[in-house]
């Protein structure tokens, strides 16, 4: 209110105070962003973890402090989560926490069914825990962490590690049965199958190592997964050497008097056996090249349907968030972004799976910005967030006004915003013959059904005043060039010009016109400038005023001039496809000069999948050298 006392002086050197001629009012700079949460006005703040830090205490942490905050905030004002990213990967690891528990528990049914005794049950099933705690211990040295793709590879491990114990038990349950007490059926057993245990662990650990070396993002977050596995095989073989024959020397015990249910296991499990046999010598005597053929047919089937398989990086998981980007046309205000960002909101509210639909409009400029829909808890809908994002996409491509594409979420880490396709053109040619190509492309991509929303990140067409001095006059009247920069800056865009403190609190001091002042571009003649002998001389006989376009922004790759052509994809077009069919169109349009180049989760798929070849026969190699030395021939 004390600004209003402030005194100016006019042309003519009268004293005025200064609300007699400007209308003071807090928050008159431009709004540039916008925030709402399930339709009310909100202000966001994000939090983001530390490299070293656990996702899941960190949004705990979060959620523990929230009840401090509200109590500090003023009546009618709340604090709420409006998305948490950490959700997911508590649920995912939760699962595969109820996932190890049944495989444990389907296992052990497994072992009690075949071996037909409790007291032989317990020594493969104590192989479980003591293969997962060295496993941990191996881990933590690697400086592994506890993740999904960990967590998974002990689910496997399950099963892996009982196998060893498994063996080195039967062929000590062998000798006792043959008259030998426990312990010298130990002895005599676990030499027998010694150098076979090695080479089980070994030959099961050349499978999963080689994926260790995988370069790239996949490379990473399967080294973990391959090195855990390989581990819990090893410390199982271990195991099996040590622990199973010592506990089997004291558990084991020959019955004489087996039980209904043990001899109707037995008569099964030796007519199966005897099945076998049979079945084998009749296969070695009279159909050995019949074999061959077959597996060599099976050779040639998988050469010719391989390449005719959908390829991509990953599966898509339903990670109960759908992010919606948002893209008005250039040049378009936050109000025009913001009445269309509203139709969003209200085409998610009609859906019962979501329960908090965030937008944040204004990021990075004023036309761009995105909508969070955040679904219910997995057990309370019976649609995936897959499902509902191709039916919201359908909808959005009835909003005229604006380019709005749902996203969910990819699986492997990617970018929030990532898309999977994203195809880059370079070249060094200008950025208009650039774009004309683009157009051909995008055309072509048009006939496609397989690619949704496609997108291209260079836009020629951003409109813009473009305010030209003649130097000449403005030489002649005394007025600098800095001068009319200033005094369009100033007047149009707003400036702080000081700052003023009052109570312990600062406040910015901003001059501008008024918004109806600066609505067209006929608006710059009411603009005035001192010139010389302090002459008042408009602003319109300056400068010319002309309207014309630019680019939003000119993207390099690869350090040449390049464009980005990214999509989403239909349900039932894989990457791999949409890959194949941009290389052939672009071979089809792109002149000399031109190059390609993938970049994003496209980049990560092309790169993995000639990664991966190379793993497979690595795997094959490395087994085939265990056998070999098994078998003492190659």
């Amino acid at each position: 209110g004390q600004f209003g006392d402030i005194v100016i002086r006019t042309i003519n050197g009268f004293p005025v105070r200064l609300r007699d001629v400007a209308r003071i009012q807090e928050g008159a700079a431009d709004e540039r962003s916008s925030v709402r949460l399930n339709g009310r006005p909100a202000i966001s703040a994000g939090v983001i973890r530390q490299a070293t830090a656990n996702p899941l205490v960190l949004s705990q942490g979060v959620r523990d402090m929230l009840p401090k905050l509200q109590a500090d905030l003023p009546p009618g004002i709340t604090v709420d989560i409006a998305n948490d990213n950490s959700v997911f990967i508590d649920r995912s690891i939760k699962a595969v926490y109820t996932t190890i528990a049944e495989a444990v528990v389907l296992v052990a049914l497994v072992i009690f069914v075949f071996l037909r005794t409790l007291r032989a049950s317990i020594i493969p099933l104590v192989t479980i825990p003591v293969s997962l705690i060295g496993t941990f211990a191996m881990m933590a040295l690697a400086g592994f962490t506890i993740n999904t793709l960990t967590l998974l590879a002990l689910v496997l491990a399950i099963g892996l590690v009982v196998d060893d114990a498994i063996v080195m038990l039967e062929n000590i349950y062998r000798h006792i049965e043959e008259g030998l007490d426990p312990f010298s059926a130990a002895i005599k057993g676990a030499k027998e199958i010694g150098f076979a245990i090695v080479a089980m662990s070994m030959t099961l650990a050349a499978v999963f190592a080689p994926l260790a070396f995988t370069p790239g993002r996949t490379g990473k977050l399967f080294s973990e997964f391959a090195l855990a596995l390989a581990g819990a095989v090893l410390v199982s073989g271990l195991v099996a050497l040590t622990l199973s024959p010592m506990m089997s020397s004291l558990l084991l015990r020959h019955n004489p008097n087996p039980n209904r249910f043990d001899r109707f296991i037995e008569k099964l499990l030796t007519g199966i056996s005897t099945g076998y046999e049979k079945l084998l010598i009749k296969v070695l005597r009279q159909f050995r090249w019949l074999v061959v053929a077959i597996m060599m047919g099976c050779g040639v089937g998988i050469a010719l349907v391989y390449p005719t398989m959908k390829q991509e990086l990953s599966p898509l998981e339903d990670r109960g968030v759908v992010l919606v980007t948002v893209n008005s046309p250039d040049g378009s205000t936050l109000d025009y972004t913001n009445k269309y960002a509203l139709i969003l909101e209200k085409i998610g509210s009609t859906y019962p799976e979501f329960d908090r639909i965030f937008a944040n409009l204004g990021n990075p400029t004023v036309a761009q910005g995105s909508v969070i829909y955040r679904a219910v808890d997995w057990d309370q809908r019976q649609r995936t967030t897959l499902e509902i994002a191709r039916e919201l996409q359908a909808k959005f491509n009835g909003v005229a006004g604006i380019n709005a594409f749902p996203i969910t979420p990819p699986s492997l880490g990617q970018g929030f915003r990532e898309r999977p396709v994203n195809f880059v053109i370079q070249t060094s040619d200008s950025y208009q013959n650039l774009n004309a190509v683009t157009r051909q492309m995008l055309d072509e991509i048009a006939k496609n059904p397989g690619f949704i929303s496609p997108d291209v990140d260079l836009r020629l067409n951003k409109p813009e005043l473009r305010v030209e001095v003649d130097r000449v006059k403005a030489s002649e009247l005394g007025i600098s060039v800095d001068v009319v920069a200033k005094a369009v800056e100033t007047m149009l865009g707003g400036r702080v010009v000081t700052r003023y403190k009052r109570d312990a609190e600062q406040y910015d001091v901003i001059v501008q016109t008024q918004e109806s002042g600066r609505n067209t571009p006929s608006d710059i003649d009411n603009i005035y400038v001192r010139g010389r002998n302090d002459t008042v001389i408009p602003l319109s006989a300056l400068v010319k005023v002309r309207e014309s376009v630019s680019p939003r922004e000119l993207n390099h790759f690869g350090q040449r001039r390049s464009v980005s052509i990214t999509a989403n994809l239909a349900p039932d077009y894989a990457l791999g496809d949409a890959l194949k069919f941009l290389d052939k169109t672009a071979a089809g349009i792109l002149k000399p000069g031109y190059t390609t180049e993938l970049n994003g989760t496209s980049r990560e798929f092309r790169s993995s999948q000639g990664a991966l070849v190379i793993v497979f026969v690595l795997a094959l190699f490395f087994i085939f050298l265990v056998l070999a030395a098994q078998f003492e021939s190659f």
